[in-house]
């Protein structure tokens, strides 16, 4: 090895030295993750963590791998092992790293699939990994978000996004409503109203405008109310919708109780309460209890005040059989006449084997829940049950009850009528209706309660604006008309002030174009014609021909006439030319023309217009100097001067 070392060159043994160093630092950074996996390997055993040992474990060994090829490497460098034997090793040190890649990857597709399938990953569990250091930023973290400051902070935006939220929804109800019914007036106040004083029973006012829809369509006395009492219906069908019966039943309902059976609009309000308390207490629908009510109807207007209890005693007969309420009617119907109850009589007497059955108790009873109870009875007391009855006695007491097949008949065997017997009356409380509400609607539903809690109301506003937003419509042409005038206005103040400038000569791109077209200019060229470097004329003289600089601080390039005069800056001869224009002794009229010189507008970065293309000035008019000529060339000098400084 010393021999190597001697026969290399300086350059060859830094070199080495460097690698050498290379290698160290990667053994060392070998044994450091070594050491890191066995901190881990421990913190896992004391379940103070939850570490991925898999996964730094293969960055340990791809560090080895590292580690170990650049030892390779060495050992080839100093001729220790061949080439040959060096490929060897690097195969197998490759082949190590491509299995550690696949067993990288099977772990990822298993997490993902495990994902995928249970929604478990491996941070699951860190919350339940409370050390030391896990409590003390959970504590700090509570402590610095949920004190009294921030809670307060948070409410007031609360309060912000509610009060906006409310805002839009009670203008989009109104205007639903107006477009539904094509009313106005104070029905938009009570909209307002319900959701405000019902919002804790879960009533938006989405659905306090759709309970106020209702009434103003099914229920004809309605547009004739007071606010208050509309206010109190609304209420009322509302608070029937969060319970789970719908609006247009109930207002139908409120409609028959209010015209037909005579009821005040207090008693229809309790009338519906009870029977959606009656329905709870016997263990059907209230929604279905309500819409049996409304099929009924002429049913219970037949029956006057004993309708309600005949209608409540064919539902717990329904209840008792299963059958529905209107095949219990029906089946009742058919004892309506004298004709039809004898013919059904003698027929259910010929099955039944006696004289069980009377057609004129059948007759005079109106009851439909009695007349089932009679029936009832009467079979049963004929001792015929579902068991005991032959096919065709089946089907003959099905066809002669009026029922429309034999399971139903089955049904009406299996329920002891006579004896069934429903809850006792009872209407509960606005405030217990209220605290029902509660069963009625999720976790979501009770957290925008509580966002409503916070809202203001603001729809005294609505209509302000609405008026506001209409007049400034309505205003729109005179707004436009004003909004060109202004345009015009502004218009010619800028064309005045651009006439000014070039009224006074202080254009500066004016004075610029017309004393480069004056001086004959050829901007942009480098060199003269014979190729030679461009020079100056600092000191003056008389131009031989060609491209020379000007301003030489600047520079710019001009080309000159031969014989062409240049006066030094700050000379006699500049002076002199200042004061009289370089006039000659020939006072013949000299025309300069800018030819394609573009002369331009702006105002700030935007071009106005372009006022000229084309530029001629004569140096004497009438005999006389020009004073735009004059004007121009005193602005010309007053730039060079101030690029020459």
């Amino acid at each position: 090895m010393g021999n190597k070392i001697e026969e290399m060159s300086d350059e060859e043994v830094r070199k080495e030295l460097k690698r050498m160093k290379e290698l160290k630092s990667a053994k060392e950074r070998h044994q450091e993750s070594k050491d890191e996996l066995e901190d881990m390997k421990a913190a896992a055993e004391l379940g103070a963590k939850n570490l991925d040992i898999a996964q730094k474990t293969r960055d340990v060994e791809r560090e080895r791998l590292k580690a170990e090829q650049e030892r390779q490497e060495l050992r080839f460098k100093n001729g220790e092992i061949l080439e040959e034997e060096l490929r060897i090793e690097k195969a197998k040190l490759l082949i190590a790293q491509q299995n550690l890649d696949t067993e990288e990857k099977a772990q990822t597709s298993a997490e993902a699939a495990i994902k995928r399938w249970t929604g478990i990953t491996k941070e699951s569990g860190n919350m339940f990994r409370l050390s030391g250091a896990n409590i003390a930023g959970w504590s700090n973290a509570i402590k610095s978000t949920l004190n009294p400051l921030n809670i307060a902070g948070d409410l007031v935006l609360k309060m912000k996004e509610s009060t906006i939220a409310l805002f839009k929804a009670q203008d989009k109800s109104i205007v639903a409503f107006r477009k539904a019914t094509g009313a106005i007036g104070n029905y938009g106040q009570v909209i307002v109203d319900v959701e405000r004083s019902m919002y804790n029973a879960g009533v938006t006012t989405d659905e306090a405008g759709a309970a106020m829809t209702s009434l103003f369509n099914n229920m004809t006395d309605f547009t004739m109310m007071g606010q208050s009492t509309k206010t109190m219906l609304v209420q009322n069908v509302a608070l029937m919708s969060e319970l789970g019966i719908n609006s247009e039943t109930t207002s139908k309902n409120m409609q028959f109780m209010t015209k037909v059976m005579g009821s005040s609009n207090k008693e229809a309000i309790n009338m519906t309460r009870e029977l959606h308390t009656f329905a709870q207490d016997l263990g059907v629908s209230s929604d279905k209890m309500a819409s049996d009510f409304e099929k009924m109807g002429p049913m219970i207007a037949a029956l006057g005040d004993k309708g309600v209890d005949a209608f409540r005693q064919l539902e717990v007969q329904a209840k008792k059989t299963g059958l529905a309420v209107d095949t219990l009617v029906q089946v009742a119907d058919g004892f309506d006449t004298f004709k039809s109850a004898a013919d059904h009589v003698g027929k259910l007497n010929a099955i039944l084997g006696g004289p069980y059955l009377n057609t004129l108790e059948m007759v005079s009873e109106v009851d439909p829940s009695k007349r089932m109870e009679i029936l009832s009875e009467n079979v049963r007391a004929a001792g015929l049950s579902w068991d005991s009855m032959s096919y065709y006695q089946k089907k003959a007491l099905t066809q002669q009850l009026g029922l429309n097949n034999e399971m139903e008949l089955a049904m009406f065997l299996s329920g002891d009528l006579e004896k069934a017997q429903g809850p006792a009356k009872s209407a509960a409380q606005m405030k217990e209706l209220l605290a029902q509400t509660q069963k009625f609607n999720t976790v979501a539903d009770e957290f925008k309660q509580f966002m409503m809690s916070l809202a203001i109301s603001m729809s005294p506003l609505i209509d302000i604006i609405k008026q506001t937003l209409d007049g400034l419509t309505k205003m729109a042409p005179l707004l436009k008309a004003l909004g060109i005038l202004a345009g015009i206005i502004a218009s010619y103040f800028a064309v005045m002030a651009v006439a000014s400038a070039i009224a006074s000569g202080g254009l500066t791109v004016l004075a610029g174009a017309a004393a480069l077209g004056i001086l004959g200019t050829a901007y942009g060229m480098g060199s003269t014609d014979s190729g030679a470097t461009v020079g100056g004329f600092a000191k003056g003289g008389v131009s031989p021909g060609g491209s020379f600089l000007v301003g030489e601080r600047g520079p710019e390039i001009v080309t000159l006439p031969q014989g062409a005069q240049v006066a030094a800056h700050g000379s006699a001869a500049f002076r002199g030319m200042l004061a009289n224009g370089n006039q000659t002794s020939a006072p013949s009229p000299v025309n300069v023309q800018t030819g394609a010189t573009n002369v331009k507008v702006f105002l700030g970065d935007k071009q106005i217009k372009q006022l000229m293309q084309e530029v001629t000035v004569d140096k004497y008019v009438d005999g006389k100097p020009s004073p735009l000529y004059n004007s121009i060339m005193g602005g010309f000098s007053r730039e060079i001067m101030e690029q020459d400084s």
